[in-house]
C-alpha cells in the first residue's frame, strides 16, 4: 500500500486521489464490472502503479462449459435471490442483480477483449485464468 493511503479512497474511480506511480502493486475483487468506463478505469489503475508493478483483478464470469453454465444459471437466478431473501430484503435485491450484471459484463468484455484493454493502457503480457469451473476470472499484468 502506498505510504499514507487507505484501503478505501471513497472518491470513485474517475480520478483516484493518488499520485502517479505511487503503488508497488494492486489487487482488487469485483471492481471491473463496476467501472463506468472500463478502459479509463484501467488507465487510472496503470497511472497509480510504478513501472514493473503488478495488478491482479478478480471478478465473476459465466462458465463456458454447458453443464457448469447451467448449474451457474440455476444458482444465480434462483439460489442467490432465495439465499438473499433469507438474510434480508436488501440481500435479496443483490442476489437478483448479480446474475444479469455478470452476464452483461461477460458478454461485453470477454477475456480476449479485456486483455486487449489491459495492453492498451500499458500492461505487459496480461493474462487471464478462469477459476471455480469458470465462475470467476482472474486477470493480471505488469505495468510496462
Amino acid at each position: 500500500m502506498a505510504r499514507g493511503s487507505s484501503r478505501r479512497s471513497g472518491s470513485g474511480w474517475s480520478r483516484p486521489p493518488f499520485e502517479d506511480a505511487s503503488f508497488d502493486g494492486l489487487t482488487a475483487a469485483y471492481l471491473l464490472r463496476y467501472l463506468d468506463d472500463l478502459p479509463s478505469g484501467l488507465a487510472e489503475l496503470a497511472r497509480v502503479l510504478r513501472p514493473g508493478a503488478t495488478a491482479a483483478l478478480l471478478d465473476f464470469s459465466v462458465p463456458q462449459s454447458p453443464l457448469a453454465r447451467e448449474a451457474w444459471n440455476v444458482y444465480v437466478d434462483a439460489g442467490l435471490p432465495t439465499l438473499g431473501r433469507a438474510i434480508s430484503p436488501g440481500w435479496h435485491e443483490v442476489g437478483r442483480f448479480l446474475g444479469e450484471s455478470i452476464r452483461r459484463f461477460d458478454a461485453e468484455w470477454p477475456p480476449e477483449r479485456l486483455l486487449a484493454a489491459f495492453r492498451e493502457v500499458g500492461f505487459e503480457s496480461p493474462s487471464a485464468r478462469r477459476l471455480s469451473l469458470g465462475g470467476c476470472l482472474v486477470v493480471w499484468g505488469r505495468k510496462g
